[in-house]
């Protein structure tokens, strides 16, 4: 059956897909559109503990914090790190910039004001040590 775009009425068609919808259901709609996605492989429990962990540990390296997972695994038997201890070190740095990560954990680092001022003129000071030499140099024209 196919559908007469005038009238509206339906009339043999050739057989295609379309044909078959409306002869099944009677009407014609508009397939969704579903993207393909992988499983997510971390919960949010997961996430959670690794923001808890990453609090408690003060935010260490990756390596650091998937070492103190496997642990709370295999020595302390904390049954709950089963699946967040098997992450590779890549996508613990991915689920950390995730917004889920950041709204659990509240980190704010300030920049740190420069030390030293760069660009400075000054002349030395020997702080009173002898032999402290001041090297200039000139160049002379012959």
């Amino acid at each position: 059956m196919a559908v007469n775009r005038e009238s509206g009425r339906l009339f043999p068609g050739t057989g295609s897909k379309i044909d078959t919808r409306i002869q099944a259901k009677g009407q014609l709609r508009k397939a969704q559109y579903r993207r393909h996605r992988f499983p997510r492989s971390y919960t949010v429990t997961d996430i959670a503990l690794l923001a808890r962990t990453d609090e408690l540990h003060d935010y260490l390296s990756g390596p650091a914090t998937k070492k103190i997972m496997e642990r709370e695994l295999e020595i302390y038997g904390h049954l709950e790190f089963r699946n967040i201890s098997r992450i590779s070190i890549a996508h613990l740095y991915n689920l950390r910039r995730s917004l889920l990560y950041r709204n659990i954990t509240k980190r704010y680092t300030r920049t740190k004001p420069a030390v030293v001022k760069i660009g400075e003129r000054a002349r030395p000071d020997p702080g009173g040590s002898a032999g402290y030499i001041r090297v200039t140099l000139f160049t002379r024209e012959t």
